[in-house]
């Protein structure tokens, strides 16, 4: 039986006598919210067909297939006109001879023996029987009659019901958004232990410029500290290599102190094997720098460079700015880090045995 038929509330009139036209084929039942497959033009109960579906899709009649809740579309008038001017008895109160079509305004309005509330229900009366008693039981409520007084706090009550299932819903609310930051939180210990565990593989390195191996405008101090540039402008490819270093894994941070302003800019970065001194680092494919300017104009060269391109990011480096590269060699990143604030992450290419002969310059 169609799931619609089990609380329809009444029997047929001599139901033998209703033509098969006007029945389910699932059911054998005359229809309840019949509905017509688009695809072969078959009628059934709305939920007979719907539960049919679920466990195979295909048509019961004809067995047509693929068929979806989506292709079912409600009958034609005259099919409803048919079955609500059908006969039915109320299996309630037994009166006979009620049309279908009007049988909800029977049970509704009418029907004695349908439970029904106390009038009084507002006023938080809690009696509920048969229709035909409630006349018995107003005459012997004790709430109905204090309507003019008790009507008076209905207002408030109905405030006050609002305000609890307002609480209710704001206690959920409440209670998923600490779902959501206990969710947060364990996130943010996960991130700063994974944090924790990166530094921990973070080697800080000391490094010094090689005393030999640098421009012969730059200046290399006698612990080889500082680099030196000339105060007369720039000078095309005035590099200082610092010593040899060769990173094949792990991670590795150092940084330098713009102690004096340089006539046009700085670059930092490292190179892989192939990188020439002839080549500004950064503008081949075998370098990665940060343009440092403080007093330069153009933005031609700005920010993180590699094969001649630059990124977007752009600032004045001052005096006494302390810029910080971090070189992962395992994740093939380098992160630069100004006055303790990160600022950029290029991927380096190729880091392997093979290939990972560093030459950090300034």
């Amino acid at each position: 039986m169609c799931e619609a038929q089990k609380t329809r509330g009444f029997e047929y009139i001599d139901e033998h006598s209703i033509r098969d036209e006007l029945k389910c084929s699932i059911c054998t039942e005359p229809f309840i919210d019949p509905v017509v497959t688009s695809s072969c033009d078959h009628t059934f109960c709305r939920s007979g067909i719907e539960n049919a579906l679920k466990r195979k899709a295909a048509c019961p009649d004809c067995r047509h297939e693929p068929l979806s809740s989506g292709e079912l579309k409600p009958s034609g008038r005259i099919l409803l006109n048919l079955l609500n001017r059908l006969l039915v008895r109320c299996t309630n109160c037994c009166q006979t001879n009620i049309q279908r079509g009007l049988f909800d305004d029977h049970i509704k309005k009418l029907c004695p023996k349908v439970d029904v509330a106390c009038s009084a229900a507002d006023l938080k009366c809690e009696w509920r029987g048969p229709r035909d008693q409630l006349s018995n039981h107003l005459a012997n409520c004790m709430i109905e009659p204090m309507r003019p007084i008790l009507g008076q706090f209905i207002p408030i009550t109905e405030r006050i019901d609002r305000s609890e299932r307002e609480n209710e819903q704001l206690k959920l609310k409440v209670a998923a958004l600490e779902q959501r930051c206990n969710e947060h939180e364990i996130e943010i210990q996960q991130l700063k232990q994974k944090m924790t565990e990166k530094m921990s593989r973070t080697v800080i390195e000391n490094l010094r410029f090689h005393p030999t191996l640098h421009n012969p405008n730059v200046t290399i101090s006698e612990a080889g500290l500082k680099a030196v540039t000339p105060a007369s402008g720039c000078t095309r490819c005035m590099y200082a290599k610092v010593n040899d270093v060769s990173w094949q894994h792990g991670r590795h941070y150092w940084e330098i102190t713009l102690e004096t302003l340089a006539g046009c800019y700085a670059s930092m970065g490292v190179a892989i094997s192939g990188w020439t001194a002839d080549k500004r680092i950064g503008d081949d494919s075998y370098s990665w720098a940060l343009r440092i300017y403080n007093n330069h104009s153009s933005h031609e060269h700005s920010g993180l460079r590699h094969d001649g391109k630059s990124s977007d990011y752009y600032k004045l480096f001052p005096v006494g700015t302390r810029v910080g590269a971090l070189l992962d060699s395992d994740e093939g990143t380098l992160e630069y880090i100004v006055d303790g604030a990160k600022k950029g992450n290029v991927h380096i290419k190729s880091i392997s045995a093979d290939t990972s002969d560093f030459l950090i310059l300034k």
